[in-house]
């Protein structure tokens, strides 16, 4: 799936970060800025509802933020259910540990209502 971010050419206003394309069209006409996109790795959903991104480079490269990562991870799960993530759990492996990539674990995922 593919991530966006569309900013002001300067890099000092953020119009939009996220996963929808529809959302970055309603920006079409401000004028002077710049669209990135990123080809982010979907997570998987493992059987005890636990959504898992395995060996995840993006998160990895946050990795020691833990609100940034939890923000990430809740796009990308509101984007592919559909639903509004109320909150959950954030655990991940130790990327220094075996030296590649991070995987990251929301448990216990709670959808508002």
């Amino acid at each position: 799936m593919i991530k966006y971010w569309l900013r002001s050419k300067d890099f000092k206003t953020t119009y939009y970060d996220g996963f929808d394309y529809e959302k970055v069209k309603e920006f079409k006409n401000i004028e002077d800025t710049v669209l990135d996109e990123f080809d982010f790795d979907e997570p998987e959903l493992a059987d005890d509802g636990t959504y898992v991104f395995w060996e995840h480079s993006y998160l990895t490269d946050i990795y020691g933020d833990d609100e940034a990562i939890k923000k990430e991870m809740k796009q990308a799960i509101e984007h592919i259910t559909g639903k509004k993530v109320k909150d959950f759990d954030l655990s991940y492996d130790d990327p220094g540990y075996n030296g590649d990539d991070a995987s990251f674990f929301a448990d216990n995922v709670q959808f508002e209502e």
